[in-house]
């Protein structure tokens, strides 16, 4: 019985590790044969993700721009004169912000992750180009964040 046991224990710890080792043998084989294209969508993916997270900065922002011009919009007439040249700015700061959101919603909307998967050299091509669009969109955001950040900070300063 003793040997039964010891044998049964032998095979199963044997099979567990070459399961073990096959599995790693996969996981080096996959990072080896990374295409070009898996690289691309990798970094597509990326920006798709990075502008993601910033899209809630940004809609918190567009609240705070918006809040400002209700807030100077009910301010006596001398005083909405005088607020003028903020107000223009909040203005501009929102057309940006809403250009990005618009950018990247425009993107999302486009973008076909599974676009020419029979044709490598074409595929390649169309991921290039939108790894060039998703990272203008990420800027645009970052742009239009960094900007209303920095115009509310100052009308608090002030």
């Amino acid at each position: 019985m003793k040997k039964v046991i010891l044998i049964t224990t032998v095979i199963a710890s044997a099979i567990v590790v070459s399961c073990n080792s096959s599995g790693d043998k996969k996981a080096d084989e996959n990072t080896k044969t990374k295409t070009r294209a898996d690289s691309l969508m990798d970094d597509i993916m990326a920006g798709h993700d990075a502008s993601m997270a910033r899209m809630n900065k940004l809609s918190v922002f567009k609240a705070k721009i918006q809040y400002a011009l209700d807030s100077i919009e009910a301010l006596p007439e001398k005083a909405k004169k005088a607020s003028g040249i903020f107000k223009v700015a909040l203005d501009s700061t929102r057309s940006k912000l809403n250009a990005a959101e618009g950018s990247m919603n425009k993107w999302m909307d486009e973008f076909n992750m599974d676009s020419l998967e029979n044709n490598v050299a074409e595929r390649i091509k169309y991921l290039e180009s939108e790894k060039l669009k998703v990272n203008k969109v990420l800027d645009d955001i970052n742009s239009g964040v960094t900007n209303a950040d920095s115009l509310l900070k100052k009308a608090i300063r002030q």
